[in-house]
């Protein structure tokens, strides 16, 4: 009768320690697809701001090139008239 008890104590103790291993995996898992989400977000918003960035500098340029155009494209106006 005794082995009885200790079988199934020993059944019980495992299935704990397995529950408690499958639980666990499930919590690694969570926080490890947490940490992947919160990079990732990070990464997105770092890869937004430069974009605006050189989207805001590249405007600049093409400003400055714009306007160095009309100015030429003006003063070659005021060449041919005199």
């Amino acid at each position: 009768m005794n082995v009885v008890y200790v079988t199934y104590f020993v059944a019980e103790v495992l299935k704990y320690v397995e529950e408690t291993n499958r639980n666990a995996a499930k919590l690694i898992k969570s926080e490890i697809h947490k940490a992947k989400y919160s990079t990732a977000k990070q990464l997105r918003n770092y890869y937004v701001k430069c974009f605006k960035d050189s989207m805001n500098d590249h405007r600049s340029v093409v400003m400055a090139v714009w306007c160095s155009v009309e100015l030429k494209a003006k003063s070659l106006c005021y060449l041919n008239k005199g």
